[in-house]
């Protein structure tokens, strides 16, 4: 998160469920049972811009690469007019402001060239006011730009073979699971932001794991490689897009230790 939004970023509105406010603008979270919205934000929020090795596109607000850039990408058939309505559609959904219009201009000083303006209730917002409210978006949906820009290809198989047992988990089954753990109706939690069902869930997942192993552990019945069962109500840090697949330096030092030709040939005799 760049310098701007962090200082302007409430977290607290996140456990709340709260819009948090940029420029007048109230920018609300996405909620579990809005599911179109849900596919919008990954549509258009989710571009890894600046993974792109192009001076030109590096440079490029994000609003004008998702407008001019995208379309023209090969394997997405969609028209500059059908990108821009689905951002119009998304904007007004999470301002719950009507009046939201994107207009082309001329540059001020640079012939054949444009800028792009929003107005989301006569209030003007510049392009690069729209990279902070995409940080925003991001952020306040359980995302980053740090994750979405931090996108590598060659780790992304990776991450996708690790993950490959989870692949065809849906929401569905995420929330018919919460709803079973928590003894929730549906009803109950179709108002949660994405943020509140993530942690929510997230933290329903740690107890159970709590309770199932840390007796097996105390009791001596299984021992854990590394680290200890935490508890449920620990802090949970935000992690990294490949931190599950990356081993910890310690970890892998320890590795190597016990790989050490002394102790292989004490395990042999």
């Amino acid at each position: 998160m760049n310098s701007a939004v962090e200082q302007i970023y409430d977290r607290n509105n996140d456990l709340w469920g709260e819009p948090q406010v940029y420029q007048g603008v109230n920018i609300h979270p996405i909620k579990l049972k809005d599911m179109k919205y849900h596919n919008l934000f990954r549509e258009l929020f989710m571009y890894p811009k600046n993974t792109i090795p192009e001076k030109e596109i590096i440079k490029m607000s994000y609003l004008k690469f998702l407008l001019t850039v995208v379309p023209l990408s090969s394997g997405i058939k969609i028209s500059i007019d059908e990108m821009r309505n689905k951002v119009i559609d998304f904007l007004q959904y999470a301002t719950k402001e009507e009046k939201v219009g994107i207009e082309i201009k001329s540059h001020p000083s640079k012939k054949d060239a444009f800028i792009l303006e929003v107005n989301v209730s006569d209030i003007i917002l510049t392009e690069r006011d729209f990279d902070n409210i995409r940080e925003i978006v991001l952020e306040q949906n359980c995302f980053s730009i740090e994750y979405v820009e931090g996108f590598i290809s060659d780790l992304e198989e990776s991450l996708a073979f690790v993950n490959r047992h989870a692949k065809d988990r849906t929401l569905e089954d995420e929330v018919f699971t919460f709803c079973v753990l928590t003894n929730k109706s549906i009803k109950e939690v179709e108002e949660y932001t994405l943020h509140q069902f993530r942690f929510h869930l997230e933290r329903v997942m740690l107890l159970e794991e709590y309770r199932l192993y840390k007796p097996l552990v105390v009791s001596g019945q299984i021992t854990l490689k590394y680290g200890e069962i935490e508890h449920y109500a620990k802090h949970i840090a935000k992690s990294g897009r490949y931190d599950s697949i990356l081993i910890k330096r310690d970890d892998f030092e320890e590795e190597i230790k016990e790989l050490q030709p002394s102790k292989l040939s004490k395990k042999k005799e």
